[in-house]
């Protein structure tokens, strides 16, 4: 992102207002990092409360994450019961991402990455195919410890428009 100095301070700002605002939230727990990037990429691209709901109905349904993962785009369209562009794009990355992972650890889970370091697993959890960086960010920070500020499209569409 060009001029990063300057977009820190305007999300250190807005980040202090909100901080003013509201109460201390306790941090969620997630047993692996793996779920932590599932319920980001559901939630990135809707309010908090929807995609929490959305993330508790997807793990009712399927199995486990490898059940999720070879799931086809439609059958989790259905059991968000939402066939719009934002769950479309978000189920088709669930599934893009997960297959990345498996193809990269030969397994479901990322537990590895919290006995790395955390500049390490900011790397590894970067190079992982189609992820995005709202799902990087929210990992880090959630499951991993790290500092970051998960930031969706609109949230830097927004911080850009008011240069």
């Amino acid at each position: 992102m060009k001029n990063s100095k300057k977009y820190s301070l305007k999300i250190t700002k807005l980040f202090n207002s909100l901080k003013r605002k509201s109460t201390k939230q306790p941090m969620p727990k997630y047993g692996d990092p793996i779920e932590t990037i599932v319920y980001a990429m559901v939630s990135e691209a809707m309010p908090e409360a929807m995609g929490g709901r959305f993330y508790r109905r997807m793990m009712k349904h399927f199995v486990d994450i490898n059940d999720l993962r070879v799931s086809r785009r439609e059958e989790i369209l259905d059991v968000f019961r939402d066939s719009s562009a934002e769950c479309e794009k978000s189920a088709a990355s669930i599934t893009w991402t997960l297959n990345a992972v498996f193809t990269k650890t030969n397994g479901m889970t990322l537990a590895g990455l919290t006995q790395d370091g955390k500049r390490q697993a900011h790397k590894e959890l970067s190079e992982i195919e189609g992820i995005t960086p709202f799902a990087v960010s929210y990992c880090f920070l959630t499951a991993l410890g790290g500092h970051a500020i998960p930031l969706n499209a609109k949230m830097i569409d927004y911080l850009m428009a008011g240069e």
